[in-house]
Order: C-alpha cells, then sequence, then structure tokens
C-alpha cells in the first residue's frame, strides 16, 4: 500500500488549463465587418406574407375535434384516464380537501356578508363545471378570503336591512311582513307602496345580501368568459409578483378588520368605502364595553387551537400519515356541539349560525340575479374578475412546471367565467383558487381534474342531510379560523424588504399598493397598484440603462462600479434600451459627468483621453439619440472617440466622423493594440535567453 499510486497522499491534483479569450479573428470596423460575414437586410414583411404564413401554421393544420377537445379538456383526458394507478389517488385526494371545504366555506361565506352555506354552494356548483372545462387539476376551486372580502364591499353598500327601510316607529308593524333578507334562494326584489305602510319609502326596492352577491358573480363570470373569447389572458401579467404580494397583504388587513367585531362579539354598523377601515375600528373602540367575553374567550381558544396543531402537530404528524389533520373542522365540531349543549346563545347571548339564518336541506333553486343590479355591480366585479383568475392561473402555472403539464390561459378564462356564471345562478360567490387547499389537493395525491368531481360529491352529502347540524355553530368560532389562516397572508408584509432589497422602483410600488388598499379600499387599491406597476415598468423599460467599463489589471473590461479597474485614460459608456428624444438629455448628461464635465459649461479637460460608446445593445434608436454622436464629435475636441453599432443601426449614423466597430473589443485593440500581444512582447523582453 504504501507504494500504491492511488493513495491519498500521492494524488496529484491536476489544475485545467488555463485560457486566453481572444475574438479568434482580425479587427474589423463595422464595414468590414459587415462584408466579410455577408450582412443582409431582411425585407419587411407584407400584410400578404404574414396572412400567408398564418395559414400555414394555423389554418392549414386546423382540426374540428382538437378544436372541441381545447375547448372541452374533459373529453380529451378522461379516455386515457389510467383507473388502475390514478383513481384511488384522485378519490382520497378529494375526500382530504372536501373536508377543508367545510369550514372555509361557511368562514369565507360569511366573510362575504352572507349565509356560511353559501361558501359551501360555491365549492359545489361552479366546480362540477370547471372540471369539465378546466386545465388545472392541482388547484383547488371554490371560495377565497380575499374575493369573499371584495363581493362584501358592493354586499354592504347595495343589500337592503329591514332597519333602512323602517322607520323606528314602524318597526314592530312591518317586521314580520318583510322576508328574510339572508335567505340563499331569495330570488325576487320587493316593491312596498305607502298606502299599506305609511311610513316607507313608495316603490322602494330591496334586494337580499344573496341576490347581490350572486349578481357580483354573474358579472364576474361574464366578464371573464368575455375576455376568454377576446384571448386577453396574456393581461394576467399585469399583476406581477410585487403587486400580488402587496394586495394579498392589504386584503388580509381588510379580512382581519372585518372578523374583529366576531371575535369581540360587539355588534357595530358595517362600513364600506374609502377610509372603512379607520371608521371601523373607531366604532370598536366606542362600543369596546359591550364586548361579550364568553364569546372572546372561545374565539381564543379556537385560535389557539388552529395554531398550536397546524404550527407545531400537524408537521410532525405529516411524516407519518398523507391525511392532513381536519384542525378546522375538529373546532367546527368540538364549539358546535358544546354550544348545543351549553345553549350559548340563549344563556350567554353568543352569536351563532341561527342568527344569522336557517341552513336549508337540500339543494337552492336556480334564480337569475336581479338584472337591474347589472349596471350597480359591474364596477365592482372588475377587481374579483382579475384578482381570482389571476391568483388562480399563478397557482396552476406554479403546479404545471413541477407536474409537467401546460396550462392554457385563455381557456382558464373560459373555464372559469362559464363556472362562475353557472354558479350565480346556485346561490353562489365568485370561484377562485385557494393556495392552502390546492397544496393539501397536491400532497394527497391528485391526478386529474376527477379530484374536483370527488370533492364536489362530497360536499353534496353536507348539503343534502347535514347543513342543519351547524345550526348551534358560534360565529366567533368561524372568525377565529379566518383569523389563523390569515397568518401566513400577514406575515408577507415583510416581503417589502425584499423588493426594496431588489429594487426602490418595486418596493415604492409594493408601498403605494399596500397603502392604497388599506386606507382607501381593496378595489381602488388595485387600481392604484396596477397604475404604478404600469408606470414603474414603463419607466424602466423607457430610460437606458448605461454601464461604464473599465480595464483591469489583466485586461478585463469589466463594470467599474463595482470591480477594480485601472486609470489608463481610456473608458466603455455601454447604453441598453431606446435610445430617443424623451431621454437624450439625461444620456448626454450621464455621459459628460463621466468624463468630468460641466453640462452647462464644456472645457477641453477630460478624466480620459478616449471614449468608446457602445450603442449596439439599444433597442430602438431615432434621429434625435443619433444626433447625440454629432454633438460630442463636435462640442468635445480632443476627445478620442469610437462608435460601437450595428448594421441596422448604421443608417441612422449618416455624417459621423468617429470610426464605428462591431465590439467594443475592435474597438479598444484598434486604440490600445492588442493586450495579449504587448503580454508577450514584455515576457520576450524580460527573457534572457531571448
Amino acid at each position: 500500500m504504501e507504494n500504491d499510486p492511488l493513495t491519498v497522499d500521492n494524488i496529484c491534483i491536476v489544475e485545467k488549463p488555463k485560457r486566453k479569450a481572444e475574438l479568434g479573428r482580425d479587427v474589423l470596423t463595422l464595414d468590414d465587418f459587415s462584408k466579410k460575414f455577408h450582412f443582409q437586410r431582411r425585407p419587411s414583411s407584407t400584410c400578404k406574407h404574414k396572412l400567408k404564413e398564418y395559414y400555414k401554421t394555423r389554418l392549414s393544420h386546423f382540426s374540428v375535434l382538437e378544436w372541441i377537445t381545447s375547448l372541452v379538456p374533459i373529453l380529451g383526458w378522461l379516455p386515457k384516464y389510467n383507473v388502475r394507478t390514478d383513481l384511488v389517488n384522485d378519490i382520497v385526494a378529494g375526500f382530504t380537501v372536501a373536508v377543508m371545504h367545510i369550514p372555509q366555506g361557511m368562514a369565507y361565506g360569511l366573510l362575504g356578508g352572507v349565509d356560511p352555506v353559501v361558501g359551501i354552494y360555491t365549492a359545489f356548483f361552479p366546480v362540477l363545471l370547471y372540471a369539465l372545462l378546466g386545465t388545472m387539476p392541482h388547484v383547488s376551486m371554490g371560495t377565497f378570503a380575499v374575493v369573499s372580502i371584495m363581493v362584501s364591499a358592493p354586499v354592504s353598500q347595495l343589500a337592503t336591512t329591514v332597519s333602512s327601510v323602517v322607520e323606528s316607529e314602524a318597526d314592530g308593524l312591518v317586521a314580520s311582513s318583510l322576508p328574510d333578507l339572508h335567505s340563499p334562494v331569495a330570488g325576487t326584489n320587493l316593491t312596498l307602496q305607502t298606502s299599506t305602510y305609511p311610513t316607507i319609502q313608495a316603490s322602494t326596492d330591496i334586494y337580499t345580501p344573496i341576490q347581490v352577491a350572486t349578481a357580483v358573480t354573474f358579472c364576474v363570470g361574464v366578464i371573464q368568459m368575455a375576455a376568454g373569447m377576446c384571448r386577453l389572458g396574456f393581461l394576467s401579467i399585469l399583476l406581477t409578483d410585487t403587486l400580488i404580494s402587496s394586495f394579498t397583504v392589504g386584503a388580509g388587513i381588510h379580512v382581519l378588520t372585518s372578523q374583529i367585531k366576531h371575535i369581540l362579539g360587539v355588534s357595530i354598523p358595517g362600513k364600506s368605502g374609502a377610509g372603512s377601515i379607520v371608521l371601523i375600528y373607531k366604532e370598536i373602540v366606542q362600543n369596546i364595553l359591550t364586548t361579550n367575553y364568553v364569546t372572546v374567550c372561545l374565539s381564543l381558544a379556537t385560535l389557539a387551537f388552529c395554531l398550536i396543531v397546524d404550527r407545531i402537530i400537524a408537521p410532525k404528524l405529516k411524516q407519518k400519515c398523507r391525511f392532513p389533520v381536519p384542525t378546522q373542522l375538529m373546532m367546527i365540531v368540538i364549539t358546535t356541539t358544546i354550544s348545543k349543549l351549553l345553549n350559548l346563545r340563549e344563556n350567554y347571548d353568543v352569536r351563532t349560525i341561527d342568527d344569522i339564518g336557517k341552513i336549508p336541506i337540500g339543494l337552492p333553486e336556480p334564480v337569475l340575479p336581479p338584472p337591474q343590479l347589472f349596471p350597480q355591480v359591474l364596477l365592482s366585479s372588475l377587481a374579483p374578475a382579475v384578482v381570482s383568475y389571476s391568483i388562480g392561473l399563478g397557482l396552476g402555472k406554479m403546479f404545471a412546471t413541477k407536474h409537467g403539464y401546460e396550462v392554457n390561459s385563455n381557456q382558464e378564462l373560459l373555464a372559469q367565467g362559464t363556472a362562475n356564471l353557472f354558479g350565480s345562478f346556485f346561490s353562489c360567490l365568485p370561484m377562485a383558487g385557494s393556495l392552502s387547499r390546492s397544496v393539501v389537493q397536491e400532497a394527497s395525491g391528485c391526478r386529474s381534474m376527477l379530484t374536483s368531481l370527488v370533492s364536489a360529491l362530497c360536499l353534496l352529502v353536507v348539503m343534502l342531510a347535514l347543513g342543519p347540524l351547524f345550526q348551534p355553530l358560534p360565529v366567533c368560532v368561524l372568525a377565529a379560523i379566518i383569523l389563523a389562516s390569515l397568518v401566513n397572508i400577514l406575515k408577507k408584509i415583510g416581503d417589502v424588504s425584499k423588493y426594496w432589497s431588489e429594487s426602490a422602483v418595486e418596493g415604492v410600488v409594493w408601498l403605494i399598493t399596500f397603502l392604497s388598499i388599506v386606507l382607501l379600499s381593496v378595489d381602488i387599491g388595485l387600481v392604484v397598484g396596477i397604475m404604478c406597476s404600469v408606470l414603474a415598468t414603463l419607466y424602466r423599460a423607457a430610460a437606458p440603462q448605461i454601464l461604464v467599463l473599465g480595464r483591469t489589471k489583466e485586461g478585463v473590461w469589466l463594470d467599474a462600479s463595482t470591480y477594480k479597474t485601472e486609470d489608463d485614460g481610456m473608458r466603455v459608456l455601454q447604453v441598453s434600451g431606446p435610445l430617443y428624444f424623451l431621454v437624450y438629455e439625461s444620456v448626454r448628461v450621464r455621459i459628460l459627468e463621466e468624463i468630468g464635465q460641466n453640462p452647462n459649461k464644456l472645457s477641453t479637460k477630460y478624466h480620459y483621453n478616449t471614449l468608446i460608446l457602445d450603442i449596439s445593445n439599444v433597442s430602438y434608436l431615432d434621429q434625435k439619440g443619433a444626433s447625440l454622436i454629432n454633438w460630442i464629435e463636435k462640442k468635445l475636441p480632443g476627445l478620442g472617440f469610437a462608435v460601437v453599432a450595428t448594421p441596422l443601426q448604421k443608417a441612422r449614423l449618416d455624417g459621423v466622423q468617429a470610426e464605428i466597430f462591431p465590439t467594443y473589443i475592435d474597438a479598444v485593440l484598434t486604440y490600445q493594440g492588442n493586450v495579449i500581444n504587448e503580454h508577450i512582447i514584455e515576457n520576450m523582453g524580460n527573457d534572457p535567453m531571448v
């Protein structure tokens, strides 16, 4: 072993040979470069040529069967479905997600200002149609907190309560004759005549909360379907990661604020519009002495139980069991039982589902939302239409990348729009994807859209038989479940530092969007955020980036602001982006500052002897931008000057006296000589053997 050449002590580490980067050709000017490599200008495409290419690539290969399959994707994947390997996984995943739908649906239904059972309807009716038309099997569709809080705004504004119709002196006279304004199946507006009740305003239209909510759902479906038919799926790119992060956190603040009154058990009037958060907290402070301490204790116990199980116990059990712990469902069962046994509603004045309305047994009858509400809720429907689609598409693309399939953005618009349109007839909120449910759905073994169908069938059993069992459920328990689900969303407030470190512009967009949502409203904040994001994008696209390159000791040209470079009298200025009339002055000032000139008082003393202006990365060059080169030649005499451009840009550079090169290396070597050859000559001169 001592003479073994493979022992550790005898192994020699062989270094990789170092190679010098060279051009591999002679130094050339731009004209010589174009001639040597036979530059040819591509002819511009005519309209006739474009139509011909479109026919070759699209119309000539058109198939009616493929078109139908693309509209109804289930016709494509169902015949190929492997029952033996996939069915069990889909059933398990569907049942698991259905268990999550029950508490989340009830909680987010309450959050939307309607009966809790409406949340379960939303996880059933639209999902049935989406399973036929959707292309995102791993995304769990149903209720979503942010969309629910957006729907609650028009509900609180347009839904009529008894107190807003009947004057105080007539409350006892008329209240018994009015319909249940929370009934999820109420389908007609009411007109009250003064001849019957003199104290009521003439011809007053009364809309229940569910009528307003379904009108929003209907408009959301119409907007999404219209966008899908117009192939506008690409517009989802307007919701950048920065915008979605700030929007989610801001909406989370609204969700948190809306549930405080349920946590404390206080009764305050609903607020909506700009500054509603401030007004709500003002009302809470004024009514803080009416807090129900039993409600607070029940809320805190539920919140603590959910957080402890989800954060501590569930991660440990996840390693041993594929099924997630149904924390929220457990709390609903436990607290409903306690409420029933102790009669919390009567004995301790704890608000329960009974105070909101009855949970009906069976399925709601299909009812068209009041058409006269559509113009009133159309603008309010734009935000949930965009947000629900964009969040679902983002989740779908994330899972598609992981599992290797494609998501059709335009088909998703059609699928979600059709599903929402269908759901609006059955007392549903707008459907959206949920991150928490989607992660569980994927982890539970989901293989196809059949998971959504299994989940919907499980919820059907709840609607047909188990609904009334939840009547004694305390409302504060649903509020506590919502707050427990908000923890991850509110933690994203730390994202502002991440985006600010990446770019100050992104940080400003995050803060403006967040503050607009919190201080104004969710809808207005979203519009402000999109406008800020678009303006920031236009600013970055319109402002060129200027990079100053300097030479290191090794002869490598690098960014002088981040690397140590030599002061050898030469600098390369690389301009990337558009160079046109709007940015002409800013680029001119930047160049003068780099060579040590006062923009208002030019001199012949420069920091550097030679300036190489590289515009080969300029995306757009107009006549004004090109005139900057002529200005440098005329106004800065005695400065060694060269230009780097592309053959297509040369047409704009007529009259330029400076030499034009294809790369800045050609320009540098022309002015300084080949650096590699200089080192070789220097070494040969110091070698005594020569």
